[in-house]
């Protein structure tokens, strides 16, 4: 299973290297394609109106701006000051931990009905 999404992966990444080099090609012997590419792309990735939350749209960007904040700390909640920032390293060694073969049998066993 591993094999494949490595494999799948070297595909797309080289998928993507063609596509670039097609784009890159087109643009140095077509200037007005490879600025439209850019342009399009930069009008895709760009929000353009928001809704808060009674539904009200808005284009204003600083309100947009608190309708995001707002949305992501009913997502996810506000910080709470009780609670230490970690560093880097805390994590680090969280990823180096590794599960005792008791636990890997454990989660890789077969799902049984209650």
């Amino acid at each position: 299973m591993r094999e494949l999404i490595d494999l799948l992966a070297i595909e797309d990444s080289f998928l993507r290297q063609k596509s670039r080099e097609t784009w890159l090609k087109s643009g140095d012997t077509n200037f007005s394609y490879f600025h439209h590419s850019v342009k399009s792309k930069q009008k895709r990735s760009t929000i353009r109106v928001l809704k808060d939350e009674a539904g009200v749209k808005t284009q204003d960007v600083d309100q947009m701006a608190q309708i995001a904040v707002r949305f992501y700390e009913n997502l996810l909640g506000k910080s709470d000051s009780e609670v230490e920032p970690q560093t880097v390293g805390y994590y680090g060694r969280l990823l180096k931990r590794k599960l005792t073969e008791e636990q890997t049998e454990g989660i890789c066993a077969l799902f049984t009905e209650m």
